[in-house]
């Protein structure tokens, strides 16, 4: 009980804290020209759900090399999405459950190797995620911190040393040196998308610069990752919103920050209910 209150807490604290300041700056918001451009919007859903199809298509990679089987990609992108739904379930492991539940019915794939490919998966994730996010303070005092993040990272994508951590488990299921290396790229693509996505959504409501891309799209990555590792909250609910804002606030107001941060909940949260045709249209090739 007390769990779930801390849960409903958190969220409900940090959007409160973000709507008094945004109510408190309302009339500097009203300087800017806040018309949706709804050609860019679309496309940065578009972009943003690309991502996760994207994403799926990684998951189905590792998952054969962690295997050693073909696996059909419908069937792996509707359990992709099916788990991707599942973040909104306070605690996170819903979504990891749920994926392992539903790969082992369909593939006969064992819940071990289903938990190494998670590892696996979770890993380039983050890797790629703090690798890129970390730029987002390059024009900000915090650039050494943008510095050495990757510089610290770098060791753990190197084969010699990641491919012994990773695989220190009491299973014969491993990816091999030059398989880490083919598979982590896609990571950082995947993450860029998500960026450039982000950028889309900002520009096509508040009109950023072409050269504000780069930093707001790593601003998104990294507080989406943040959000991530936040277990407390369903999908990061609140603390993804709070990151964001503080790291857009370095670069535009305050107000515009907590505009475009609390904007991109529901942006996402369109993006995801989008992803539902590809359920429906695709069921019959899940058990």
């Amino acid at each position: 009980m007390n769990k779930q209150i801390i849960r409903l807490a958190v969220p409900v604290s940090i959007f409160i804290f973000l709507g008094y300041k945004l109510a408190g700056n309302w009339n500097n918001i009203k300087k800017y020209d806040l018309s949706i451009n709804w050609l860019l919007f679309l496309t940065s859903l578009i972009v943003l759900d690309i991502t996760v199809i994207f994403a799926g298509w990684i998951w189905k990679i590792i998952l054969e090399k962690v295997a050693s089987k073909k696996i059909g990609f419908k069937t792996a992108l509707q359990i992709h999405i099916w788990s991707w739904l599942l973040r909104y379930i306070p605690g996170k492991i819903s979504s990891l459950l749920g994926k392992i539940y539903l790969a082992n019915k369909n593939f006969g794939v064992s819940k071990k190797s289903l938990i190494i490919v998670s590892a696996y998966e979770y890993t380039f994730l983050i890797i790629a995620s703090f690798t890129i996010g970390s730029y987002a303070f390059l024009n900000t005092s915090f650039f050494i911190i943008a510095l050495f993040l990757p510089i610290i990272l770098l060791p753990f994508i190197l084969p010699k040393i990641f491919y012994p951590i990773l695989n220190r488990v009491p299973t014969q299921e491993k990816i091999s040196p030059q398989k880490i290396i083919t598979i982590l790229p896609f990571y950082f693509i995947n993450r860029a998308g998500v960026g450039a996505a982000f950028f889309l959504m900002a520009s096509s409501i508040t009109g950023l610069k072409p050269e504000q891309a780069f930093f707001s799209g790593s601003a998104y990555v990294l507080a989406t990752i943040i959000g991530l590792l936040a277990i407390i909250t369903p999908n990061g609910l609140g603390v993804r919103e709070g990151a964001l804002t503080i790291i857009l606030s370095t670069i535009m107001s305050q107000e515009l920050a907590i505009t475009l941060a609390i904007s991109s909940r529901a942006w996402s949260v369109l993006a995801d209910i989008l992803l539902v045709p590809i359920l429906i249209l695709h069921k019959k090739h899940l058990k």
